[in-house]
């Protein structure tokens, strides 16, 4: 990966930690927002992209929009 966005709490260790290549999310890990990454693996299992700037604006609510 060449960048990483992380989203959420840290303090309280709820957050989501993006793994990007350019600017594409190649892989999601997470601490206490358990389904996240669940849901990324079956987003990406889909066909879909997630892409930089919808986990910049939505870190932990991408999935719902």
């Amino acid at each position: 990966h060449d960048d990483t966005v992380i989203g959420g709490n840290l303090e309280n260790l709820e957050f989501a930690c993006n793994y990007l290549i350019s600017l594409t999310v190649v892989t999601v890990t997470t601490v206490g927002v358990d389904p996240l990454a669940a849901q990324y693996a079956e987003f990406i299992y889909n066909g879909n992209t997630l892409h930089k700037k919808v986990v910049i604006e939505n870190p932990l609510s991408w999935q719902k929009n």
